[in-house]
């Protein structure tokens, strides 16, 4: 009878915690619809009668041409392409919902750029500024449904097939790029950025609203001139203090939504990946902080995903419309594309490491630009101070450095300095008080075995090093926890383990860690399939040929330096025990050598 009763507790305890779980999904869909699903009136104009897959539809085009032929005034001519523009993507996204034609659904999007053409056009054409309230009025409207644009075409990129993705990133920049240009020709940056402000504040949505506000505010600064590049700037800084602000007023449950929200919403995810470290360099609270990691790990999985199915459908294009933006040399992006460099399968690494490869020449080249500037070294010099100070920048310094050319050396060294001087000061200032001196061991520490081996090198005192050393782990553990793949477990474990120093420090720190990520592990084996460690094995095979094709590619000098390291031969050993194992049915063995083989040559390729 006992054991019934407790039987009868634990099933009613599961339904519960289901139900729990239920409805955070629920109310985070709630959220998702409140911030992307764009209705027609919510941009001014009615439901589509007529859609372009529909034989007469040419005779509601005649229509609008005969509207547009009889209307003289630049502003209400702008006013009505504005309203065609969303009449059509309206009806793109009505066709979303009905077919996954992907002739179609180009055609739709095509439609909607080359009304935003004509509407770029017609604003040409209106020779007053702001000052005129009919002009001030567009203005604000435009703001207001461009920002809605945005965010509805974000959601398609979750609701359209794969092979339209291509056209709907091009879709989403070159309609930033005419938001940018259509309101500069009639503001000011600092109007246009005061307007975005009133505007975005005054949109509605869930409480999370403001997180889709700085995936667009983001892509936008990256379009505008640079002469509005400040003001764009202080809009993002304004949207990244409220999204803060208003999720450390939460509680565990509306943050959990903010979890499946993350998991849910559609938009670009290396945008998203990108938000949530700039509320990294923010001083945020632990439990805020805990979430942000949390959520990373999801965010992650979703871009790995994307750019699978891109490489599986052969996507190439649209593999490098999703990465390019991160192109640009700013520290912010290397920041994210370390990131993702560091937690993505070994065969995806060598795309991410083409975008970095440029990305850091680029850095250099601002390098320069500094050390002829005084105003543009003071920009970098405040952007360490008061963003990028922690584990994850000195590492990307130690990576720069290699190809710092010697006469920025010294340059290169102050910035350095700097970030290890203020990391140091933060500690200091923050020993009086518990809790303070957490929150910045949390924003400073790193979340793997190079942040351990980067802090021995760092030249701090050995007690800071300690202390950041004690929460890098931590994180690590924590990591442990919100990993849900076989293999992205496998990785981590490599990682820490690879090195014998890194691995003592971890066992003397904190004892249980490897065990805990073995228990994780057997967990994780269970769904494991031959199948699988067989589809792993081939993988290992590829890309040791890949690996070897590539250093045939390579200079003399080059060549021997990879041969000499052991990377390759390593692999193939790795590679020879996963075959022998499988033979003998280990097929959890089979799997972890397969996964090594993976990563020696992906370090063989890095």
């Amino acid at each position: 009878m006992f054991y019934l009763k407790v039987l009868v507790f634990s099933f009613c305890i599961l339904i519960l915690l289901g139900g729990v779980n239920t409805r955070a999904t629920e109310i985070a869909t709630e959220a998702i619809n409140l911030d992307e699903n764009i209705q027609p009136e919510d941009l001014g104009v009615g439901e589509p009668n007529l859609l372009p897959d529909n034989s007469f539809y040419f005779l509601k085009n005649w229509g609008r041409g005969i509207s547009s032929f009889f209307t003289f005034n630049p502003i209400a001519k702008a006013e009505l392409k504005l309203k065609f523009a969303n009449e059509k993507l309206i009806e793109a996204k009505k066709l979303a919902e009905k077919t996954n034609e992907p002739q179609i659904l180009k055609k739709a999007l095509n439609n909607f750029q080359k009304e935003q053409n004509k509407l770029k056009q017609a604003v040409q054409k209106i020779k007053q500024g702001a000052e005129n309230p009919k002009v001030a009025q567009f203005v604000d409207k435009f703001i207001e449904q461009g920002i809605k644009q945005q965010k509805l075409l974000g959601k398609f990129e979750n609701n359209l097939p794969a092979e339209v993705h291509q056209d709907l990133i091009t879709t989403k920049e070159e309609g930033l790029s005419k938001f940018s240009d259509i309101n500069l020709k009639l503001v000011s940056p600092e109007i246009f950025a005061e307007k975005i402000n009133k505007i975005i504040a005054k949109q509605e949505g869930s409480d999370f609203r403001q997180f889709k506000n700085l995936e667009v505010l983001n892509a936008l600064k990256e379009k505008v001139p640079e002469t509005a590049k400040p003001a764009i700037a202080r809009a993002i800084d304004n949207s990244l203090k409220n999204l803060k602000d208003s999720m450390e007023k939460m509680d565990s449950q509306a943050r959990e939504k903010f979890q499946n929200y993350l998991f849910s919403i559609g938009g670009d995810e290396t945008r998203h990946l990108s938000i949530l470290d700039q509320l990294e360099t923010q001083d945020i609270t632990l439990e805020l902080r805990k979430d942000i990691e949390t959520g990373k790990e999801k965010v992650l999985e979703k871009i790995e995903r994307r750019l699978e199915n891109y490489e599986k459908k052969n996507l190439k294009v649209a593999q490098e419309k999703l990465l390019e933006h991160l192109n640009t040399g700013e520290m912010s992006n290397l920041r994210v594309i370390k990131d993702l460099e560091n937690n993505f399968s070994p065969e995806l690494v060598p795309k991410i490491l083409e975008i970095k490869k440029s990305a850091k020449e680029k850095l250099i080249k601002a390098f320069k630009r500094a050390g002829e500037s005084p105003e543009e070294q003071k920009k970098i010099f405040d952007e360490i101070e008061n963003k990028f100070y922690d584990v994850k920048q000195l590492e990307i310094f130690k990576e720069i450095k290699e190809i710092v050319p010697p006469e920025q050396q010294e340059f290169f060294e102050t910035i350095k300095g700097k970030a290890i001087g203020k990391i140091e000061k933060k500690i200091k200032e923050a020993k009086s008080d518990g809790v303070a001196k957490e929150m910045v061991l949390e924003r400073v520490a790193g979340t793997g075995a190079e942040s351990i081996e980067i802090l021995q090198e760092s030249g701090m005192s050995p007690t800071t090093v300690q202390e950041i050393t004690k929460e890098t782990i931590a994180k690590i553990s924590r990591r442990i926890e919100n990993i849900q793949d076989l293999e992205k477990l496998e990785n981590l474990k490599q990682d820490i383990s690879e090195i014998q120093e890194i691995k003592e420090i971890i066992e003397k720190t904190l004892p249980t860690l490897f065990n805990k990520l073995e228990k994780k592990k057997e967990n994780s084996l269970k769904g494991l399939d031959k199948a699988r460690v067989e589809k792993q094995i081939r993988k290992a095979k590829n890309a040791i040929a890949l690996c070897e094709k590539e250093i045939q590619a390579l200079g003399e000098d080059a060549k021997k330096e990879i041969i000499g390291s052991g990377l390759l031969e390593n692999a193939k050993k790795y590679l020879e025990t996963a075959n022998s194992v499988f033979n003998e049915n280990k097929i959890g063995e089979a799997f972890s050598q397969a996964t090594a083989v993976l990563n020696k040559a992906g370090n063989c390729q890095k």
